[in-house]
C-alpha cells in the first residue's frame, strides 16, 4: 500500500484505482482509491503579484513561501536551485531558494536589462514526480 506522509508518497507516487493510505498533520490516517485528482502543494510569491519591475543594477527583495494545496504554510526548511529564464532567449540564472519555515526572502542584483519569467516547468524541472509543486509563475522585467 503507497502512503501520503509529510507531502510525500512512499514507496512512489500511486496509480489511478491504487488503494493508499493518507495521512493528516496530526499522524491520523484514512485509506481510500487514488483518483488521480489529489492537489499540489505549491510556492507561491507573497511579496509581488505576477511581475515585478526593477532598474538595471537595483536589487529585487522576494519572498516566496511553500503552502499546501488549501493554502495553509507548511514548515519546510530546505534549499533548491531554482532557474530563472530570459523570455524568448536560452540564458538562464540559476538561484539558490533556501526556505526556512517555508518561507523565502531573497534579494537579487539585476544587472542585465531584460524579461525574465520563473514557470512550473522550471520550479518542477529537477523535481521527482512526488515532490512536483504548483506554480503560477512570475515574470521580472530589468528596465534601464
Amino acid at each position: 500500500m503507497k502512503e501520503f506522509k509529510n507531502g510525500v508518497w512512499t514507496p512512489s507516487w500511486p496509480g489511478i484505482g491504487d488503494r493508499v493510505r493518507v495521512y493528516d498533520i496530526h499522524g491520523g490516517s484514512a485509506e481510500k482509491t487514488y483518483t488521480g485528482d489529489d492537489r499540489l502543494n505549491k510556492i507561491v510569491i507573497t511579496s509581488h503579484s505576477k511581475r515585478a519591475l526593477v532598474e538595471v543594477g537595483n536589487s529585487l527583495p522576494t519572498t516566496a513561501e511553500i503552502r499546501d494545496a488549501d493554502d495553509n504554510l507548511l514548515p519546510v526548511t530546505d534549499s533548491f536551485a531554482m532557474p530563472v529564464g530570459r523570455v524568448g532567449g536560452a540564458n538562464y540564472r540559476t538561484i539558490m531558494m533556501d526556505f526556512v519555515d517555508g518561507v523565502c526572502n531573497k534579494t537579487i542584483t539585476w544587472n542585465d536589462a531584460g524579461e525574465f519569467e520563473v514557470t512550473e516547468s522550471m520550479i518542477n524541472m529537477h523535481l521527482d514526480e512526488s515532490s512536483k509543486l504548483e506554480f503560477a509563475g512570475f515574470n521580472i522585467s530589468v528596465a534601464e
